[in-house]
């Protein structure tokens, strides 16, 4: 569900979909002057619209996900009792992701679990677990590489490139030569 007022009504989108507990799912919402548009998992697209004559988002409290520090301050007329319980793996507001959410909130947690548990974690050789909904990838260090971080890369053998990688060379580490990249390519 997707509930934002504009000061002349409230808009409210539901999606028909049903979720799954225990399972990532996304949900991408948006806004643009009185139109609105809620999707659930690229399912189907609901929209929906605020009342006229208003466009704009005028905020007199912050803006809150999942929930509110103290609900007696929200309207009545948005009909929202209780927060959101579960966990939120990654937000992304205009194409710019927000990292750092949990040290930003009131009694909110840091998320350890599936797909990338610290217990547990898939990347080895001190590979850092990138969440992706139910999938992850790992940012191998220097030194490792493979889709676990479980191969070692050695100075003297080639490497491949898949397209998605690329080779960096700092030349104030290269000591003691003149270096011709063209050559070395």
């Amino acid at each position: 569900q997707f509930r934002f007022n504009l000061g002349s009504g409230i808009a409210n989108l539901t999606t028909p979909e049903r979720i799954q507990l225990g399972v990532w799912h996304m949900v991408r919402a948006s806004r643009l002057d009185k139109d609105g548009v809620l999707q659930l998992n690229n399912g189907s697209v609901v929209r929906g619209m605020s009342g006229p004559p208003l466009n704009e988002l005028n905020l007199e409290l912050p803006l809150y996900i999942g929930s509110v520090p103290n609900f007696t301050e929200t309207s009545r007329d948005s009909g929202v009792a209780f927060g959101l319980i579960g966990a939120i793996q990654r937000l992304i507001v205009n194409g710019q992701s927000w990292t750092g959410l949990g040290m930003q909130g009131s009694r909110v947690g840091r998320y350890q679990g599936p797909p990338c548990p610290p217990s547990a974690n898939p990347c080895l050789n001190r590979g850092v677990c990138l969440s992706s909904l139910n999938t992850f990838s790992c940012k191998c260090v220097d030194g490792f590489y493979g889709e676990q971080c479980q191969l070692s890369a050695a100075s003297e053998k080639p490497v491949r490139f898949n397209g998605d990688t690329f080779l960096e060379y700092a030349f104030n580490l290269i000591s003691g030569k003149s270096v011709n990249m063209s050559e070395h390519l």
